[in-house]
């Protein structure tokens, strides 16, 4: 049997210190459906932006165990987390960033007492991340961010706020299907 020729890979290293994914876009019902989460099943699960983690635990299972190589994406993950057990709702859509009353900023020095060290130590260094909220930090969402700003006339820039604003599923309903 020949041998195979060398193959002239490049290895990249990942900065894992950086962001990639600040949401997860899969369907989580989609997921959620598929593994037929059951209340006594222990669930494994890539933490990324943790919106997937989310998403499964809102299935009850006995336990979910998220985990991930990237401290960036730890540090983001259990800031969510300490959002959502620590803050009012509109508050925490202003740390996401789907609010203009309040800067994501000062709602989260509102909540680093309840961060772990080395979360609250991510987060000292890249605070400027969070300038326009944590769901637009990650390296995908500044890309995605570019394209629509080439593309304005997908949707409009103040579309999201504007969805969060709703009071109600159909008011969402409306305007998404109008704009």
């Amino acid at each position: 049997m020949p041998e195979s020729a060398p193959r002239n890979e490049v290895a990249q290293e990942i900065d894992l210190t950086q962001i990639r994914y600040s949401m997860v876009w899969e369907d989580h019902e989609l997921l959620a459906e598929g593994l037929d989460i059951q209340p006594e099943d222990h669930l494994l699960a890539i933490m990324s932006g943790g919106n997937n983690v989310l998403s499964m635990l809102l299935r009850e299972p006995a336990k979910i165990t998220a985990v991930d190589m990237s401290p960036a994406q730890v540090a983001l993950f259990e800031l969510k987390l300490a959002g959502i057990r620590h803050l009012e709702h509109a508050d925490f859509l202003a740390l996401m960033g789907f609010s203009v009353s309040e800067k994501p900023g000062d709602v989260y020095d509102r909540i680093t007492k309840h961060l772990q060290q080395s979360t609250a130590a991510f987060w000292a260094e890249h605070r400027v991340t969070m300038t326009d909220g944590i769901h637009r930090c990650g390296r995908l969402d500044a890309y995605f961010e570019g394209f629509q700003a080439q593309l304005e006339y997908l949707w409009p820039a103040d579309l999201i706020p504007r969805l969060f604003a709703c009071d109600t599923l159909e008011e969402q309903a409306t305007l998404f299907e109008t704009e």
